[in-house]
């Protein structure tokens, strides 16, 4: 039995008259093949996907365990020479074992033999499976923001540990001045800051698109005085400092509360949250249907959604 791929088609003028299921299940492997590059640009348009550092488990792992911080140790002055370390906080205090399962995106690929058999539209199969890939990554990115609930997986909007998100003092943006805007988002990094006693600072501002937009392009006006060569967002950010990354997010635009937009602060660093991803693309089997004129095969993804060690970081506001 001679097996072929993709790119091991016959002649332009032959056609494959017999093909029995050892081949098939070639093919189906053929197709579970995904290469870094074709990946990286599938997953480039998912802006949560690109933005949580991954942590991988083993493709058969069901669950990932982790430690999460509901607060932070804070640092004594002790007399080391002379033994004084008595009631010396630890940095662990409120940690606790957690563990959150890895569950899979899926989504079928449904062929047929006519399909495999000929030359002129095979590469109709190898369409459905980018497809597919990019259908399991962006049920993944959504997840990030969304979470699970009905499969135990953890996002941002939907973790129970995170602080819900509250509305701005100063509602409608676009009718607002610079200087009250700039309030509305130092009052929550500075709650985003005192969340952990200043032990964690804020350094990524997650924005809903039209959000970022507006304050991109606003510039910067109070009652009495116009700083025409600066926007709100610049203005704010020549003061929060520590602020490294604002990524402008289309999947935050309308997911607050009564379909608002908002934004989130925190910080990205992979002790502090992440992602797990387990086997990036598998094809099951295909099973035979309409008596061999017909395939489906089931293409799965596994993932474990977001993972927050330290969810008192965060500071999320709406009515932007």
């Amino acid at each position: 039995m001679k097996a072929f791929t993709m790119d091991s088609l016959p002649s332009e003028d032959k056609l494959i008259n017999r093909i029995d299921s050892g081949e098939v299940l070639y093919f189906a492997n053929e197709l579970a093949r995904t290469n870094i590059k074709e990946l990286q640009e599938i997953v480039i348009p998912l802006t949560l996907y690109n933005l949580f550092y991954p942590e991988k488990e083993a493709d058969n792992a069901v669950e990932h365990r982790y430690t999460m911080f509901k607060s932070t140790g804070e640092s004594a002055v002790i007399d080391f020479a002379n033994g004084g370390s008595k009631d010396v906080t630890s940095v662990s205090v409120g940690g606790k074992m957690y563990s959150s399962p890895i569950r899979h995106a899926a989504v079928k690929i449904d062929y047929t033999l006519f399909e495999l058999e000929n030359q002129t539209i095979r590469n109709t199969i190898e369409r459905k499976r980018r497809e597919a890939l990019r259908s399991n990554y962006r049920r993944i990115n959504d997840t990030l923001l969304k979470g699970d609930n009905t499969f135990g997986l953890s996002g941002i909007l939907n973790n129970k540990q995170i602080d819900p998100a509250t509305a701005v003092i100063s509602t409608g943006w676009a009718a607002r001045t610079g200087d009250l805007i700039e309030a509305d988002l130092f009052a929550a990094y500075n709650a985003a800051l005192n969340n952990t006693g200043g032990t964690i600072k804020p350094d990524t501002l997650l924005m809903s698109a039209s959000t970022y937009d507006l304050i991109s392009t606003k510039s910067y006006t109070t009652t009495n005085i116009s700083f025409v060569t600066q926007s709100v967002l610049q203005t704010f950010l020549t003061k929060a400092n520590t602020i490294k990354n604002v990524v402008r997010c289309t999947e935050l635009n309308g997911a607050f509360s009564g379909n608002a937009n908002g934004f989130i602060f925190f910080n990205n660093s992979p002790e502090f949250i992440y992602q797990v991803l387990s086997h990036p693309f598998r094809i099951l089997p295909p099973v035979t249907e309409n008596g061999g004129l017909q395939f489906s095969a089931l293409a799965l993804s596994g993932y474990g959604g977001l993972i927050v060690p330290q969810p008192k970081m965060f500071a999320s506001r709406y009515g932007c």
